[in-house]
């Protein structure tokens, strides 16, 4: 959405209107009291247009224009201007209508503030990152919703390990404990030897409690992520084992592919973007306003509307026009300091961007580290089983 509202400003608009006009003033009022011209005219403008912007900053334009204006009243002579003189004459009237038809092209291009295509086309290309922002901020929930899953899963592999060993330990217990008791009954212990042989009995059992609850817990851990009821009649139980052969990473590389496609750098490098674009954009507010200005016109001009139309085809009436317009704000207080204020957003967002790059290094080599240290362990307890 944000990229198509920064298109929109290239659309072609289209504009259209009509007006209509009566006008009926006293007699006299144009030139006074005392001669008595006709104020009275039926009057109608319609005008129609297309305009686009281009991606250098210009604007180009189409226009069609209609005027229309009726003189009512009887034959007879009235007062008008004469232009060599002008002083009021005394000419013939009538009724008449007059339609002036014109078609106008115009062209406006900025030189300078507004002008080129890069300037122009950086709000589409920041809706464009800010989308990509978007896309690996989405990337990012993703891998934490995996990472979640795959933290629950082995979790409850842990649990179901443990609650193994106790069971495997449970029937142990017991047999020591009916072992311990046959002793007692034939004088071979005492009977505090087999109170401590049941007290271990019951502890194994509460571990087995404990243990059950832990799986239950992670098993519920795990529907709520995937998306499952907290019960459905049936149990998860993990059937892939940990691997158990150590992890052999290449630094460098793994380094590489970290920064290249972990979100959170991803997504501070596009930031970075954005702002040597905002930066640009300011910039351009430091430049004056230096616009030229053409148009074409060509006329028509008859009593009857098709006449006219005809006229206007035939191409024998034209008017330009061409000009240059210069708009200079002495100062540029507003321009410096948003090229200031640009400046320091992008120096803190590269700061950011190479804080994250630190950060993401340190972590990796916390998770190498940790992977060294969890695999020794696991040697240290195959060794002590």
């Amino acid at each position: 959405t944000q990229i198509q509202t920064a298109l929109a400003v290239f659309d072609t608009q289209f504009a259209t209107n009509v007006f209509w006009t009566r006008t009926d003033q006293p007699p006299g009022a144009t030139f006074g009291a005392g001669i008595p011209v006709s104020n009275q005219r039926d009057q109608a403008a319609f005008s129609s247009s297309l305009s686009k912007m281009t991606a250098t900053g210009g604007t180009a334009g189409i226009n069609f224009n209609t005027n229309y204006l009726f003189l009512p009243g009887k034959r007879g002579t009235r007062f008008v201007l004469d232009p060599a003189t002008g002083l009021p004459i005394l000419v013939p009237f009538g009724p008449m209508a007059q339609y002036t038809p014109n078609l106008e092209l115009t062209l406006k291009q900025p030189l300078l503030k507004g002008a080129g295509t890069d300037f122009n086309r950086a709000p589409i290309v920041i809706a464009r990152l800010l989308s990509d922002q978007s896309l690996w901020t989405f990337k990012e929930s993703v891998l934490s919703l995996v990472r979640s899953v795959e933290e629950a899963y082995w979790n409850l592999h842990a649990a179901h390990v443990a609650l193994r060993s106790v069971e495997e330990v449970l029937p142990l217990a017991q047999e020591a404990v009916r072992i311990t008791q046959v002793n007692v009954e034939e004088g071979a212990l005492i009977q505090a030897d087999l109170g401590q042989v049941q007290n271990q009995f019951v502890e194994f059992r509460q571990q087995r409690v404990q243990a059950l609850s832990a799986v239950l817990d992670r098993e519920t851990i795990l529907r709520n992520l995937l998306g499952l009821p907290p019960s459905d009649g049936r149990r998860i139980v993990p059937s892939a084992d940990p691997q158990r052969v150590p992890i052999v990473i290449d630094w460098p590389a793994t380094v590489r592919a970290a920064l290249q496609h972990r979100p959170e750098v991803a997504r501070q490098r596009l930031a970075v973007r954005v702002r040597e674009l905002e930066l640009l954009v300011a910039k351009n507010g430091l430049k004056p306003q230096l616009d030229v200005e053409g148009l074409w016109r060509i006329n028509g001009l008859a009593n009857e509307l098709d006449e006219a139309i005809g006229a206007l085809n035939d191409n024998q009436f034209t008017d330009w026009q061409l000009g240059v317009t210069l708009t200079v704000p002495l100062g540029f207080r507003q321009a410096s300091a948003q090229v200031h204020a640009a400046n320091l957003q992008l120096d803190k967002d590269r700061a950011l961007l190479q804080q994250t790059v630190h950060a993401t290094t340190h972590r990796l080599n916390d998770i190498v580290r940790d992977l060294d240290a969890l695999y020794q362990q696991y040697l240290d307890a195959q060794q002590r089983h």
